[in-house]
């Protein structure tokens, strides 16, 4: 017989290991991915519902009449009523404590007329959202 009569086709069995083995980390590091995307997205869905109810408790206090007894208050980390204990479907248990500081002192300056209202809420899941605003007295 001829020198290349008989020519080589397909691959042998240690290229197509080889193949596979590289194939296997790259799916392995895509299942570490997917992980930590769905963890990503319960973290996010959790602070989200937290922003919301914060949200909601600065938007009742927004709403109140400037001469609204409850903005001349003095209170410190006090349960917010409409917001004690929330369950939010994928949020979990969410509580809002409020803080509400009439003519608040700022950087050495009273703010007479203003009431600063500081609403912190808080679940079992990533760290607390808080959000504060100032709301005109008159």
């Amino acid at each position: 017989m001829k020198d290349g009569l008989y020519k080589e086709r397909g691959f042998t069995l240690i290229e197509v290991l080889i193949a596979l083995t590289i194939f296997a980390v790259g799916l392995l590091a895509l299942a570490g991915m997917q992980i930590t995307g769905i963890q990503g997205n319960s973290t996010s869905q959790s602070v989200s519902a937290k922003v919301a109810l914060a949200d909601g408790v600065i938007e009742e206090f927004l709403a109140m009449e400037g001469n609204d007894p409850r903005l001349t208050t003095e209170v410190t980390d006090s349960a917010w009523p409409t917001a004690t204990a929330v369950v939010i479907e994928g949020g979990g248990t969410c509580s809002a404590m409020v803080t509400v500081d009439s003519d608040p002192v700022i950087g050495g300056n009273t703010h007479v007329g203003l009431t600063l209202i500081r609403v912190n809420v808080a679940n079992q899941v990533g760290s607390d959202v808080e959000k504060t605003v100032m709301k005109r007295r008159y």
